[in-house]
């Protein structure tokens, strides 16, 4: 599914497919993400305001450069996404530390050895 440079307001995708979703440069507002499958989404530059999640798959997404305002990722997946510095400000569960920390950590360029 290719919808970069989309302008989307007010969605739901409920118990989709969408793995490979391209939102390059996209603007979402209101957008909420349940029961959804869209690993290694692509997000470069994307601008993201008000976005809830609810049992949605993001591992591998690509959020390089891309803006997260009000973004509940509660209950995602968030394993080996790329850009993760991205969700500054995003809210995340005690459980998605380690996935969402992994990530910031090969961001930075650290080793664990």
């Amino acid at each position: 599914l290719v919808l970069s440079d989309a302008r989307l307001t007010d969605v739901s995708f409920e118990d989709c497919h969408a793995d490979m979703i391209n939102l390059r440069m996209a603007r979402l507002q209101r957008v909420r993400l349940s029961a959804t499958r869209c690993r290694q989404a692509d997000l470069l530059e994307a601008r993201v305001a008000d976005l809830s999640t609810d049992g949605a798959d993001l591992r591998g997404a690509s959020l390089d450069r891309a803006t997260f305002t009000a973004a509940d990722l509660r209950g995602a997946e968030l394993e080996d996404v790329r850009g993760a510095s991205a969700l500054r400000g995003a809210i995340i569960s005690p459980e998605q530390v380690v996935g969402v920390g992994l990530a910031l950590i090969g961001e930075a360029g650290i080793r664990v050895e």
